[in-house]
Parts: structure tokens; sequence; C-alpha cells
């Protein structure tokens, strides 16, 4: 079961309100009804970015605003259906409070962009394919459709220039459709397929832009590098340390990701969003999901490993800068890529310390290393490479897992592997947390496999109470959001305050002005000095307790 699964249903309290089959209509009272049948189920994940997008609707408008009271009857019904696990149920109640708060009327529109999905049959073609476009519902209502709706389809080279319109098409019906997208006459390159669902005024409802690659280089390039693959693994290469058996799994992860691409829409959380989804969440902060399939860079990385290995040197040996790694793993998928700093100065000859960064709700191992204005260098890397850390950041297993059960033991996949291929103190492992991975951060300190030196969280969201009054004697920083849109002030306090009771060494502060979005860099420099004092051992709790009124000061009940 997907650990936010199990964290959800362990949150669960209420029993889900039955639910009234009947036409959803202009009017309130038939809003928290459901009608039709879904054809398969919308992803927990999803839900749970709707619910995100619901408390940042409310929130950005300041702590005085109050929802309509239709508003709050949909919340609460969405609530109930989501800490039940009917996702499907509460993705759909979710985008009608999000309508309503927007001053919009949920109906027909809603149900039809809720279940309509685009996608593509593959990310990467050869020149001259025949790519399909498809669109098929998600759920099926037990009636005609009573509005006209239509879908505008584009293809567009990806760094701008001429569109090609395809003929519109009308949705008569909630069924599967196949668009053929000929590619004779395109040139190689990356191109964007652009979707938009209309309704009979023009208004978007949905909207969407697939990723797709022309490449004939591509597929030589690939075949040239699975054959290396073959000789490697015949010479049984893996077997001789473990850097290189690290080399060798990353380049077998290049090559079945790769070729994957060249069989299924392979794509970044944001890239594979739902259209109504995308449509939805036009405003909220960047996305922070990063593109896992980087042929220009990937590509001549596993090529340069894998002659390295045929030439019987060790690959890793001599390599810093920013690495993409990946282990065999076998839980979810057959490798698991994490990415790896090592500063130019990093030499095997003395121990180096280690930080072990964990990225936010819909991101992964791209996340916190790439994420940064165009042209500019990351400020991790940047403060890593100053101060003479390395940095691994793992993938997590997929969005909003809270590095919780399979997820947890990708962190301590990677800090072994990081361990066996490096040179790492091993009383110098740190770990730091943004957002889901600042709450993640503190989960994993009671995990029994923990031997973090410290730990920072930054803008952490709880999602469970945790136990932590055997909570381990090791410092910790939690650096909160106030402007965040996702939780209160107040709810931050808490938590800061329910920390401060289990770590004994602990603080507590707030960036002034910080959301959830740009939270993790302004709090970096404050990280690093954090890190900086306690391997110096000068760093002491300031004291200064948690700003959070006494008659708040009881934890919540269970």
């Amino acid at each position: 079961m997907q650990p936010m699964r199990r964290i959800v249903l362990a949150g669960a309290f209420f029993l889900l309100w039955p639910l009234l089959h009947a036409q959803l209509s202009e009017k309130p009272d038939s809003w928290t009804r459901l009608e039709g049948h879904f054809l398969s189920d919308f992803e927990p994940s999803n839900a749970f970015f709707l619910r995100n997008l619901c408390l940042a609707e409310i929130r950005k408008t300041g702590p005085q605003y109050r929802p309509p009271a239709a508003a709050m009857d949909l919340i609460g019904t969405a609530d109930r259906a989501f800490q039940t696990n009917s996702t499907n149920a509460a993705a759909r109640y979710y985008a009608r409070v999000l309508a309503v708060l927007r001053g919009q009327t949920p109906g027909e529109w809603l149900e039809v962009a809720g279940s309509l999905r685009f996608r593509l049959d593959r990310r990467v073609a050869a020149p001259g394919a025949i790519v399909h476009a498809r669109l098929d519902p998600a759920l099926l209502l037990d009636r005609p459709i009573q509005d006209t709706y239509s879908v505008r389809l584009s293809l567009a080279p990806a760094g701008g220039g001429a569109a090609r319109e395809l003929p519109p098409l009308q949705i008569e019906r909630l069924e599967d459709r196949d668009i053929r997208l000929p590619t004779a006459d395109l040139p190689e390159g990356a191109y964007l397929v652009r979707f938009a669902l209309l309704d009979k005024a023009g208004r978007t409802l949905s909207s969407a832009a697939r990723p797709l690659l022309l490449s004939a280089r591509f597929f030589t390039r690939l075949a040239a590098l699975e054959a290396q693959a073959d000789q490697l693994a015949a010479a049984g290469a893996a077997r001789k340390s473990p850097r290189h058996a690290a080399a060798v799994e990353t380049i077998l992860f290049t090559t079945e990701l790769c070729r994957r691409a060249t069989r299924e829409p392979v794509g970044s959380y944001h890239q594979n969003l739902h259209p109504l989804l995308l449509q939805l969440s036009a405003g909220w902060p960047e996305p922070d999901s990063t593109d896992p399939l980087r042929p220009d860079l990937d590509l001549p990385q596993a090529e340069a490993l894998a002659g390295s290995l045929l030439q019987g040197a060790d690959p890793l040996a001599a390599r810093t800068g920013d690495l993409r790694l990946a282990y065999r793993s076998g839980v979810e998928k057959p490798y698991q890529p994490y990415r790896v700093y090592l500063p130019p100065s990093y030499e095997p000859g003395r121990k180096w310390p280690l930080i072990v960064a964990l990225r936010s709700y819909t991101g992964d191992d791209g996340t916190l290393f790439d994420l940064c204005p165009p042209g500019a260098e990351s400020l991790l890397l940047k403060l890593a490479r100053e101060r003479g850390y390395l940095v691994a950041a793992p993938e997590g297993l997929g969005p909003y897992s809270y590095f919780a059960g399979t997820a947890a033991d990708d962190v301590f996949h990677v800090i072994d592997r990081m361990r066996a291929s490096y040179s790492v103190d091993p009383r110098q492992v740190f770990l730091a947390g943004n957002n889901m991975g600042g709450m993640g951060a503190m989960m994993l300190t009671l995990d029994p496999r923990a031997r973090f030196a410290a730990v920072a969280a930054v803008a952490a969201t709880p999602i469970r109470q945790d136990n932590f009054s055997r909570a381990p004697n090791i410092p910790v920083l939690l650096l909160q959001a106030p402007a965040s849109r996702i939780q209160t002030t107040l709810e931050s306090r808490r938590f800061g305050f329910v920390l401060a009771k289990g770590f004994k060494l602990f603080d507590y502060d707030e960036l002034p002005g910080a959301d959830q979005a740009n939270a993790f860099p302004l709090a970096l420099p404050r990280v690093f000095q954090f890190f900086d004092a306690v391997r110096a051992g000068a760093w002491k709790p300031s004291g200064k307790p948690v700003p959070l009124p006494d008659e708040l000061r009881t934890p919540p009940p269970r």
C-alpha cells in the first residue's frame, strides 16, 4: 500500500456520509451529491493536491476571510471522503470547492472537465512516426451530456515558434478518442502537444501541454548504450566494488527510463497532471517537480560511465559535481534515482559531512538541485561547495509520500550507498527537509535506523501525530513560513511546541515573509550555519520558547 494511503488511513476518524446519487445543478443543495461512476481511480496524490489548492485559495485572502456556507459544506464533505480514502469522491468535491471559492457555479462543465484525461502514447518518437494522443474519460455520467463542448489541439516547438493547429473535436459524449499526430514534415526537436477543453462560449475549462521529443539519434544512442550494458553484465562489472555497482545500476536506470519513454508518456508529476488540475492550479507557485527524462544530461553521463567501465577504470573515482545516480530497487520500479553533489575539492583521503536533502510535496530527486532561476546555480549546491559538504537527494517514491514506509527505506538506502561509494563521516550525516520533506525529516528521527548528527526542517507541514516523547537527543532546528498558504502560523507554532517538548536540543524560528514556495532558499544560509555550529561543537539552543499562547499549549486531541 502506498505510504500516502497509509498515512491518510491512519488519520481517518470520520465515516463517509452516505452519498446521494443525483444530477449536479446550480442549486447548492445538489453540490454534495454525486452521479455517474468512475472507470479508473483518482490518484490519492491528486486529491491531496486539490485539497492544498483549496487551503491556499481560502488563506490567500487573509485570516479574516470566511468562505460561503455552501463552500464550507463542500469542504466538510470532501474532508470526510478524503479521510476515509474515498479519493474519487474527494477529488470531485475539492474541485467543486475551488469553483465556489472562485465565484463559479459547479455544474456539468466541471464533471466533464474532471472526467476527460489527455495523454500521449509515448514521450519520444522517431521523426515521421505517427504519435497518438488519447482522450479517455475517468468518469461516466448516467445521462447524455446536455451542453456543447469542444477540444482544441496544437503541436508547437517547446522553445517557441509557430503552432500547428489540429481540427477541433466536438465532445458530444464521454468516450475514448484516439487522435493521430503525423510528424513526417516536422524537424527533430522538443515539442509541446497542447490540449484545451472549451465550453460553447469559448471558455477554457481544462488544459495541458504534454512534452514530445522527435529524435532519431536518441534511438541510436540508446541502442548502443543497451549493448554496452549487456557487455558489462556479461563481464560482471558490478561485482568489483560499490562504485562499480553504482555506475552499472545508473546505466541500467538510464536505459530503462529512456526505453520506457519510447512506449509511455514519461514525465514529471506536473507534466502528466490531469488537465483540470493544471487549470485549477494556475497561479499556484511554480511546480516543484522536474523532468525525469534528461537525454542531453543523462545519456552522456551513462555513456561516459560505460566507457570507463569497459576500459577497466573506476568510473566514479574522479567524478565530482552534480551527478544523477540510481540503485536497484524493485519496490515500485526497477531502479530508484537519487541526486548527488560532490564539491570540486572532494578527495577521499579524509571524511566528509553529508547533507541528505528531502524535497517538497510533488517534487522528486531533482527538485532541490534544479529549481532555481534560469542561469543561476542552486543555492544548496553553492553553499555545499563553499562549506565543504556532500549532498544527496532521494527521490522519495512519488508525490506526498512524506518519506514514510518504503519512501523512508529510500532515504536509508541512499545513505548506505553514499557511505559505500564515498568518504562520508558517519558521525556527520545531517538531514534537511522542505515542506513535506520537513515533516518527513522529523518523522525519520524516530526511525530505529536513524543516526543523524542534526536535523533542520523548513516550512514543515504535519500530516499525522507522532509520539516525540522518545525523540533522540540530537540538535533540531525548525524554521517555519508565516506566510504559508498551506497552514496557518498558529498551526506551525503548535507543531513547533510539540517538537520542543520531545527534543531537548531544539530551536524554533520563523522566516519573515516566507511562504511554502520560497522558504527553503531563504532558510538555507541559516541551515548551513546550524550544521557548521553542530560540527564545531559550538551550537546551543537559544532557549526562546515557541511563541504560542498559553491557552493553546495543550497538544490537539488524538
